[in-house]
């Protein structure tokens, strides 16, 4: 009768928090957006001092950033599946399921990517000045960019699925 008692009141937790985290949830989102294509952008522009220095500040910022938002998800993720997901897009949506789960394996490829991006910006100062290598450094801005599709694509079915039917 304990079990039944405990699981009643983690549940009875997780739904009264779902919303206020959805909300921090999507702040994140959107604001990993924007910090993403900064990422990108200073990335791409490359060799110099002021966009490089920029590019790392910005992918310092993302990824602590991209991991909030992916905590925060997965607190939400259990009110999800019993208010929106079993009883009501499972019966009248079915394909947003499929797009859901879609969604969250573009949000596991761009932790990965937004880390090997954090991952490089963390490099000292002199390794820019000693080996600076413009190639390599396109490199690192199609994994921004690869990096900001994957958040890109989270935020628009993150709204889209919430416009739909949000956790109550």
């Amino acid at each position: 009768m304990s079990t039944i008692a405990t699981s009643t009141s983690v549940m009875t937790w997780e739904l009264t928090w779902a919303r206020p985290l959805l909300l921090i949830h999507a702040a994140l989102g959107f604001g990993l957006l924007a910090i993403c294509v900064h990422v990108l952008w200073f990335a791409w522009r490359g060799t110099g001092k002021n966009a490089a220095w920029r590019a790392r500040r910005y992918a310092a910022i993302a990824w602590p950033m991209y991991i909030a938002a992916f905590v925060t998800g997965a607190l939400i993720y259990p009110a999800y599946m019993v208010t929106v997901r079993k009883p009501w897009l499972e019966a009248n949506r079915p394909a947003m399921v499929g797009w859901f789960e879609i969604k969250e394996h573009w949000a596991a490829l761009g932790l990965v990517l937004a880390w090997g991006v954090w991952r490089y910006f963390r490099k000292s100062e002199k390794d820019d000045v000693l080996t600076p290598d413009r190639t390599f450094s396109r490199g690192v801005a199609f994994l921004a960019l690869l990096a900001t599709i994957c958040v890109l694509i989270n935020v628009v079915f993150g709204a889209w699925i919430v416009m739909v039917r949000s956790v109550s």
